[in-house]
């Protein structure tokens, strides 16, 4: 029996093979230090821009496209506000 190409489309994407992946790292005590203070300020971060589009959403304006979000990050970096960040996140 010959399969059309519409078959055989269906049975590629059956037959892929999905892995998962687990690292575990390993880091000393002032590593892992970092690693925490950089989620936290990523965190901070996402969370202002999450406040900001939800505000906008309420008054109808469309929410803000990566590149304002990211020159308002920018801006951000040199106020006085955030400054703590700006030892944590070397490329904020």
């Amino acid at each position: 029996m010959l399969l059309s190409w519409e078959h055989l489309k269906y049975y590629h994407f059956c037959m892929i093979i999905r892995r998962g992946y687990k690292y575990r790292l390993k880091a000393n005590k002032h590593v892992r230090q970092q690693f925490i203070k950089n989620a936290g300020a990523c965190r901070f971060i996402w969370n202002k821009i999450l406040a900001i589009n939800e505000r906008r959403y309420l008054a109808g304006v469309p929410r803000l496209i990566y590149y304002d979000a990211w020159a308002l990050v920018v801006w951000w970096k040199q106020s006085e506000e955030l400054k703590c960040c700006r030892k944590i996140l070397p490329g904020f």
